[in-house]
């Protein structure tokens, strides 16, 4: 099944589901562009509009502008969030 669309993954500075799902992606040869809300301001905004607020990890498709947040292999959702 072919797909035309775009994902972006957000995640912050010092998340441990962040790093735990960058190397799984990078174990498994999978690149996807990633935004870091901790230093970039246009990424938080862009993650609060798709996401409806500022959780990472967030994977998001631009093409139907659906938003997945990442779940561990065992199924429980691993979410960070900080202040804003």
């Amino acid at each position: 099944m072919a797909t035309n669309h775009e994902l972006t993954l957000f995640v912050m500075t010092g998340c441990p589901y962040c790093i735990k799902v960058k190397r799984f992606l990078a174990d498994n040869g999978v690149t996807i562009p990633e935004r870091n809300i901790s230093i970039d301001g246009d990424a938080e905004q862009a993650l609060i509009a798709v996401g409806g607020k500022r959780q990472v990890p967030c994977c998001s498709s631009t093409a139907n502008h659906s938003t997945n947040r990442v779940t561990s292999s065992r199924g429980y959702r691993r979410t960070c969030s900080s202040a804003a």
